[in-house]
């Protein structure tokens, strides 16, 4: 939901957005690095997939 806002807002670019948040995750999920591939993937896939209306 957050990429979808990003993207039709143009707040930052996709590659600001990603690059954020894999900062993010990689404090929020320190102990649990498996777990941030999966996320920046469903975030890369919810950028494609959004289109403005």
């Amino acid at each position: 939901m957050l990429a979808a806002v990003v993207k039709v807002s143009e707040i930052m670019s996709d590659e600001e957005f990603l690059n954020d948040m894999v900062g993010s995750f990689k404090h929020k999920f320190a102990k649990k690095p498996e777990v941030i591939d999966g996320n920046m993937k469903a975030l890369e896939m919810a950028l494609k997939s959004v289109e403005k209306v």
